[in-house]
């Protein structure tokens, strides 16, 4: 498990919680990271924590049979089957394509070491 310090009320923190409803959860398209809880801090009303699974580097560990290469390579390129979103589905990304049916933006942070990327709804 992961805990996430954040300031209660966080625009990607109520996104993140559309995301992960049960009813959301079950689509084959969503590739978020479920929120499993929200715990709101009880000494300080601007912060809550965010508990949700822990993340691994996708080479950690790292691949040892050719297999575990493809299979990857298979998940991270999942095509989606949607016409307006030629583009994106002929890249690939089906995660994208989910959250921008949903109304939502994936602002990704360019450097790799925070690790960070950010939600934001229209």
């Amino acid at each position: 498990m992961c805990i996430k310090r954040v300031q209660e009320n966080d625009e990607e923190i109520r996104i993140a919680q559309m995301l992960s409803t049960p009813e959301l959860r079950e689509d084959p398209k969503n590739h978020c990271v479920p929120i499993i809880e929200v715990i709101d801090d009880p000494e300080y009303d601007s912060i809550s924590y965010v508990v949700m699974p822990l993340l691994r580097s996708a080479n950690d560990p790292p691949f040892q049979y050719v297999e575990e290469i493809i299979d990857f390579v298979n998940q991270i390129l999942e095509v989606g089957h949607q016409p307006r979103e030629f583009w994106v589905s002929d890249l690939g990304l089906q995660g994208l394509v989910f959250l921008h049916e949903k109304g939502v933006a994936h602002r990704y942070d360019m450097n790799p070491r925070s690790g960070s990327g950010m939600l934001t709804s229209r």
